[in-house]
């Protein structure tokens, strides 16, 4: 297991983004003990709505939380 885990979100959805780049390029750079995760599927998050948050929430945006470190 990594000492340290880092979840990038990446904000563009363009196929071709600098940013994507820029986390992929981290990914490959990591020290050792770094483990480096891309989060997918961003472009599923709905607009936070605090209503929905609690016992209810999506499935997507529960998956992205319970990956959090």
């Amino acid at each position: 297991m990594a000492d340290t885990r880092v979840l990038i979100l990446v904000g563009s959805l363009r196929a071709d983004s600098l940013n994507r780049r820029i986390a992929e390029k981290l990914q490959e750079l990591a020290p050792s003990g770094v483990e480096i995760e891309i989060a997918e599927n961003l472009h599923e998050l709905p607009f936070y709505n605090e209503d929905l948050d609690g016992e209810n929430v999506p499935a997507t945006p529960a998956a992205l939380r319970d990956r959090r470190c």
